[in-house]
């Protein structure tokens, strides 16, 4: 599916990398090589400490994931390692320098991070209380704004439960579009708490080189 993929546009794999063994790494670079367009592998992290991670990710998710950022980074694919803001303005410094160190130590000299902020879904409302749930999109906030910001303007997702507006939106009955691309050709009123947040901070799941680059000569 990915070699498919990456032979029609550039395409970014959303993963928690607790499956990506040596010979997974070996695969993937195989296949990055040989591809006509970019890819770019998004590793979640949500804690710099064993703890603070698996509070969140569940047990044994932070040393899987530094593991699977050792073997692509070794292998020149460099992944990009999303990480939540869950913390403060005044900490941003310090979590971050951490955080670095953190993905260094696990042999990733350089590394790529993307901050996402805190969606109002699933087990965060519960984490943290007082979430805003009542603010939605309207017109008047989208008059002169910039749609192809919003990744459900130009994409839709694909699985095998059918296919979705958009990924933060997965398993919400509405979200879900059909079962064939013609099925989501529609467009989609922007009606969830997540909507809010792509709305203020734009392209947050999608890979924006997908709207840029052209095919490889």
């Amino acid at each position: 599916m990915l070699a498919f993929s990456l032979n029609h546009a550039p395409t970014t794999v959303l993963t928690n990398g607790m499956l990506i063994n040596d010979r997974m790494a070996d695969r993937l670079t195989a296949i990055e090589r040989s591809a006509r367009y970019s890819l770019e592998i998004r590793l979640s992290l949500d804690g710099y400490t064993e703890e603070m991670n698996d509070a969140i990710r569940g047990q044994d998710v932070f040393r899987s994931a530094l593991e699977a950022v050792r073997r692509l980074s070794r292998r020149g694919l460099l992944p990009l390692v999303t990480i939540v803001r869950t913390w403060s303005d005044d900490q941003e410094l310090d979590t971050l320098t951490a955080f670095s160190a953190t993905l260094r130590d696990a042999g990733y000299a350089r590394p790529r991070i993307k901050l996402l902020p805190a969606l109002p879904l699933g087990r965060e409302l519960e984490r943290r209380a007082g979430i805003d749930t009542s603010s939605l999109v309207n017109e008047e906030m989208l008059e002169g704004f910039d749609r192809e910001l919003l990744m459900c303007s130009n994409s839709r997702v694909v699985t095998g439960h059918g296919v979705w507006v958009c990924p933060l939106l997965v398993e919400k009955p509405d979200a879900l579009l059909g079962t064939t691309l013609a099925d989501a050709r529609p467009s989609f009123k922007l009606g969830h708490n997540a909507c809010v947040t792509c709305y203020h901070y734009g392209t947050i799941c999608g890979n924006v080189s997908s709207l840029i680059e052209g095919p490889a000569e």
